[in-house]
């Protein structure tokens, strides 16, 4: 884009929200903010087109929060109620802190850590109350999950209990909002995230909604599409799929075809991968008797 270009879009949308951009541009230049903001801009950017720079952010983000704590456990005392806490900074950092992220900090940190998992639960369960309401933060299921395999025995149950209402709401809107062939890009990512995570042919498993069920396979053979076409390209690819859930797919006759299918390519895939080139290690493997069946050749 031109300058020119570029000077008639902003001016859009400053015609749109002027109020907005006056009092944020003010502020950012007071506090000689700008050049950190066109960092931040163009980190956004490159979130859509550059695959690194998720794990710059990521690793950014990671140590902001381990200084914030450092300085936190510096600052309080065992017994610290959080409730008395109110820099909006440390709030937020226990509560996108992972426990298991806490091994090198101190009890405070770990008291403190619980206590907000207790508050983000009650806050969570306030929400539930009305559900035609409620809207889940992103990571909704990555928290209690971490409370369900970190809190107490009490907390775990309460997170058990807290999930099950969360998961019938979600799956209340994605019966309500989508079909069965929806992308699963057009989810949101609570929606997606605890739709991906569903293990549907356990022994125990619920009777799912329809929608959610289809959309679930859709997700799961997505990402070994996407899997097996990273294998295809580059055998050094990092595979993020764990052999065991691969076989498991694989072998197990009630996961439905397509994500069926996609799972015996990668499986063979990966064999080849690992044998290095050696045809030994793959021969007895009965992929080879179902290739001509899908037209995949390895």
């Amino acid at each position: 884009m031109t300058q020119t270009m570029m000077d008639y879009a902003s001016g859009d949308v400053t015609s749109l929200i002027p109020e907005v951009y006056e009092t944020q541009k003010e502020y950012i230049t007071r506090n000689q903010l700008l050049d950190l903001y066109e960092e931040r801009v163009l980190e956004e950017i490159e979130l859509y087109i550059e695959p690194a720079a998720k794990e710059k952010r990521k690793h950014r983000n990671f140590d902001i929060r381990m200084d914030i704590l450092g300085d936190m456990a510096k600052k309080y005392r065992r017994g610290t109620v959080y409730e008395s806490i109110t820099d909006e900074d440390e709030i937020k950092t226990l509560k996108d802190t992972n426990f298991s992220e806490l091994a090198d900090h101190s009890s405070v940190i770990t008291e403190l850590k619980l206590q907000s998992m207790t508050f983000y639960l009650t806050s969570l369960e306030e929400k539930l109350e009305t559900p035609e309401e409620f809207n889940p933060d992103r990571g909704v299921n990555f928290k209690l999950t971490d409370i369900e395999r970190f809190g107490s025995e009490q907390l775990k149950n309460d997170a058990l209990r807290i999930k099950a209402k969360v998961d019938d709401v979600i799956f209340s809107d994605v019966q309500r909002k989508y079909k069965a062939d929806e992308p699963p890009e057009n989810l949101s990512s609570p929606e997606y995230q605890i739709i991906r995570n569903l293990k549907p042919i356990r022994d125990n498993a619920p009777n799912y909604p329809p929608t959610v069920l289809a959309i679930h396979w859709k997700i799961a053979a997505t990402e070994m599409q996407d899997a097996t076409d990273g294998l295809n390209d580059d055998p050094d690819y990092n595979m993020t799929i764990p052999v065991p859930k691969l076989k498991f797919f694989t072998y197990n006759t009630n996961v439905p075809g397509n994500a069926h299918k996609h799972c015996w390519k990668k499986m063979s895939l990966q064999l080849c991968v690992e044998s290095r080139g050696s045809i030994r290690k793959i021969l007895n493997f009965p992929i080879l008797r179902l290739q001509k069946r899908w037209s995949w050749n390895v």
